[in-house]
């Protein structure tokens, strides 16, 4: 049997139940605490029959239970279900779910299982603000993934104009383009009936790179003309000036209109990489005072005004682990968010400052999925199973797993799905190994391929970085030269949202390393055109895969041209511009049907560079 999250307690029994496709309920305690378990049981299982007759499903609450937890017991006569409350109720379901999915010519064996989880707080963060907004039926579709892996939070990562404000129209070409109060009153709805919370989540100190670089608001910036910090050459101004009273007040005004969709009274205030801050404005102060003492006074002020709307708050921990003395300074009851995204990151005595001083706070790896297209999944799995078994073990009361966009999100949803469930897996159940129940998972209820090939194939896809002999840090080089080094040169405007414009990367792989990746990802696309899988939405999938293959093995092909120049004839320019239009046909489409036009101009920025340089040397020849 394979249930994920794996149960902490699973015992097979010697009886049999034989089910024939009608199910009876039983109700023992509120009939409130069952509705919305019904109601997905019902909807997941449309061939079933539900009524009066049939195989009794029993449900009984159960006050010596956790909130959380469940208890399922299988017996020749009966299925039984055991909770405390609504949430506990669902879970059960969700378990019984895929026992139901698996039973075997109407029989199911008998079964005792005793379930909780590691983590209270189990959530994914999604990036909206590199260049990408989902469409609210994208979102839906995560969400039903999330709701089966009992996740309960849900977060959007928002800076500039990803999100709607109606008081900035004059920034915007199309309000419908990105996140709109509307679409959040939809999700957030959504995601509730399915026991996950959606938290607003907006930038507020650093990150501001869109605003700051507007006429009407850079006087706000610490540093207005833009400034250099080790590998930030010449960056735009990214960092608010927190001397200013105008400061804190425009980041007011955004939240004010930012949290009005949302149902939730917890708020992440970002906060993060202020990396500017003491190098312009605030230089006196810092030097005067010190960096923790003058970020600490622009946080404590925006903790005071949520504060003030009861809201509890939760910020990015990066400016905490470097300056540890910035806990003495802030609010007891601030949730603090401790991330890192290698496989070495969550060291013990980070943790343990947080458990010294009194803080709550989540453990935040991330899915290493930006900045390479197909992933990088050997990190990623050390990175998510470090993250819950030291935070389990230095008591967090949450794992967050973040899928950013950095790289123009080129990363496909129907490639994400990995990452997300391993993130959800071990949020659940810390110490358990369940890697190869995951991808098992995937491919019976996700990929819908009884031939398990598909979920094994986004595995070797994720661990393709390996080819490259030295690692890069959050990216992979075959994904840089696509995305930096042929563009570098060529000054062609900024994507003020996205970090990775503004990075200088001159290292290429050897000859060797190219062409092993041209191998690789030539024999890739053979062996996925073979595979006959039948999720619901493959159409939209196959361009998904097929941009992310076509995309890479055009790179590789690239990188062998810039390394080897000379050997190179004209027909092979042409092939691969050929191929470049193909992966981005199957970009576009697929860009169409799952997200808002949003920033697609400014994701495809690079991609349309290329291009132009391919034609531009086929033409001359």
């Amino acid at each position: 049997m394979n249930i994920i999250p794996k149960p902490k307690h699973l015992t097979y029994t010697k009886e049999i139940l034989k089910i024939n496709g009608s199910f009876q309920f039983v109700v023992n305690g509120s009939q409130l605490l069952t509705t919305r378990s019904v109601k997905k049981l019902v909807t997941d299982f449309p061939s079933y029959i539900f009524g009066a007759h049939g195989t009794p499903i029993v449900f009984s609450q159960d006050n010596e239970l956790a909130e959380e937890q469940y208890k399922i017991l299988i017996d020749h006569r009966s299925i039984n279900l055991f909770y405390q409350n609504e949430t506990g109720c669902y879970y059960a379901i969700c378990t019984l779910k895929q026992i139901l999915k698996q039973n075997s010519g109407g029989v199911l064996n008998g079964i005792i299982i005793d379930d909780s989880p590691d983590f209270k707080h189990r959530g994914l963060m999604l990036d909206i603000s590199r260049n990408r907004v989902y469409k609210v039926d994208t979102f839906y579709k995560i969400i039903d993934l999330m709701s089966d892996l009992k996740m309960n939070q849900l977060q959007f990562n928002v800076e500039g104009n990803s999100y709607y404000y109606p008081s900035k129209d004059s920034y915007y070409d199309d309000p419908s383009d990105m996140l709109t109060k509307e679409d959040v009153i939809k999700i957030d709805f959504y995601a509730k009936e399915r026991y996950i919370k959606l938290i607003p989540n907006q930038n507020s100190f650093g990150h501001m790179s869109f605003w700051l670089n507007q006429k009407e608001f850079n006087h706000l910036a610490e540093c207005p003309e833009g400034f250099t910090y080790k590998w930030m050459v010449n960056s735009p101004s990214s960092t608010l000036n927190p001397k200013l009273d105008d400061s804190f007040l425009f980041v007011q005004s955004l939240f004010d209109e930012y949290l009005q969709g949302f149902s939730e009274k917890i708020v992440n205030i970002g906060a993060d990489e202020p990396f500017e801050l003491g190098f312009g404005a605030s230089k006196h102060e810092v030097e005067k005072d010190g960096r923790a003492i003058v970020y600490a006074r622009f946080i404590k002020k925006l903790y005071d005004s949520m504060n003030d709307k009861n809201y509890k708050v939760m910020m990015w921990g990066d400016v905490i682990k470097n300056h540890s003395e910035i806990l003495e300074l802030l609010p007891k009851d601030i949730i603090a968010l401790e991330w890192g995204y290698d496989e070495n990151d969550f060291k013990e005595e980070d943790l343990q400052k947080y458990v010294d001083k009194g803080f709550e706070y989540y453990v935040c790896p991330g899915t290493s999925m930006w900045n390479s297209i197909v992933g990088i999944h050997d990190n990623m799995l050390k990175n998510i199973k470090r993250a819950a078994r030291v935070g389990k073990k230095y008591m967090a009361t949450g794992l967050l797993n973040t899928d950013w966009g950095d790289g123009g999100s080129w990363q496909q949803l129907s490639l994400s799905y990995f990452p997300y469930a391993i993130g959800a897996a071990y949020a659940w159940n810390a110490d358990t190994e369940q890697d190869e129940m995951v991808l098992d998972y995937l491919d019976r209820e996700i990929y819908m391929d009884a031939s398990k090939q598909m979920s094994r194939m986004m595995l070797r896809l994720g661990n393709s970085y390996q080819i490259e002999t030295e690692k890069a840090a959050n990216a992979t080089q075959l994904f840089k030269l696509l995305y930096i080094q042929q563009t570098d040169h060529i000054n062609f405007g900024t994507n003020l949202s996205d970090p990775m414009f503004i990075i200088k990367d001159r290292r290429l792989l050897s000859l060797e390393e190219y062409k092993n990746y041209e191998i690789f990802f030539t024999s890739m696309l053979a062996d996925y055109r073979k595979i006959d899988y039948k999720m619901a939405d493959r159409q939209i999938v196959d361009h998904e895969i097929l941009f992310s293959l076509k995309i890479l093995l055009v790179a590789s092909k690239l990188g062998i041209a810039l390394v080897d120049l000379y050997s190179h004839k004209i027909d092979e320019f042409k092939a691969m511009l050929s191929l470049f239009n193909e992966a981005m046909n199957h970009y576009q489409i697929a860009w169409n049907e799952r997200n808002k036009e949003s920033d697609y101009k400014l994701s495809t920025m690079r991609m349309i560079d290329l291009r132009n340089k391919l034609e531009g040397i086929v033409k001359i020849h």
